[in-house]
């Protein structure tokens, strides 16, 4: 399920998923469509001994009657090639995601 989360006012948009529970909303409330956004934001990777910069492309998605959003297609970009493979805690506007390092590429936690 997404996460639901405040927006950053640095920010343009972005998400990911997370285990956070939505608000209740009213049947008027359901009825209103979201609003998708392509976003791009600075990010931190952190990990394997390592503390680097990175941009991060989203899909920002907000949730209907609230000031809520997610972030959903999370990607990574920017960061150093060399990169040891391993487990990385990605950080970007308040929100922190666990990632793995593999074969080059970035693989994003599935939450449960």
């Amino acid at each position: 399920m997404p996460r639901a989360v405040r927006p950053c006012a640095s920010q343009v948009g972005h998400g990911f998923r997370s285990g956070l529970a939505y608000p209740l909303l009213t049947s008027a409330e359901t009825k209103m469509p979201s609003k998708r956004e392509s976003v791009r934001v600075p990010g931190r990777l952190q990990g394997m001994g390592q503390d680097v910069a990175c941009t991060v492309f989203a899909e920002k998605v907000s949730l209907p009657g609230t000031d809520l959003y997610e972030y959903d297609r999370s990607f990574i970009c920017g960061a150093p090639r060399d990169l040891p493979v391993g487990t990385y805690t990605l950080t970007f506007c308040g929100q922190a995601m666990s990632v793995q390092r593999h074969n080059g590429a970035w693989v994003f936690s599935v939450a449960t």
